[in-house]
């Protein structure tokens, strides 16, 4: 990985972030296996959203009973706090974004939200309820 920084970046608001990830084109890329995978899209978007001035960070998740990890960006917003964005295109799909929020806390499952849906919170039990909203839904 090659990270660049900027030294005049600054923690973004909510909608700040959410403009910046509409605009960058990081999560149409395709993913490609063992070539452009998920630290290539958390690297792109990392330098993307430095280089237009947003602090970001990149994090690395680890599941249970697994050796794979998966790549995020981490951003400090200044009105939601600590938001985790995964911009990694899940198909090759590249004709629609792809960027979701994501929901992680130790012990419970992994959940992402896509950008498109109406976000009312950034805590782990907001994925939980929308889930089995979801999965309601499904089984009716």
């Amino acid at each position: 990985m090659r990270l660049i920084y900027n030294k005049n970046t600054q923690d973004p608001t909510w909608q700040q972030l959410v403009n910046f990830l509409i605009a960058d084109q990081t999560d149409r890329k395709k993913y490609i296996k063992d070539v452009y995978v998920c630290s290539g899209f958390t690297e792109d978007v990392h330098n993307n959203a430095e280089a237009t001035g947003i602090r970001t960070a990149i994090v690395y998740v680890g599941f249970k009973d697994s050796a794979i990890s998966h790549g995020l960006n981490a951003f400090n917003t200044t009105d939601s706090g600590l938001v985790f964005i995964d911009s990694t295109s899940v198909s090759g799909i590249i004709d629609r974004t792809w960027d979701r929020v994501t929901y992680i806390r130790g012990g419970e499952q992994h959940g992402e939200i896509h950008l498109g849906v109406p976000i009312q919170s950034f805590e782990h039990e907001f994925y939980q309820t929308s889930y089995t909203q979801l999965q309601q839904r499904i089984t009716q």
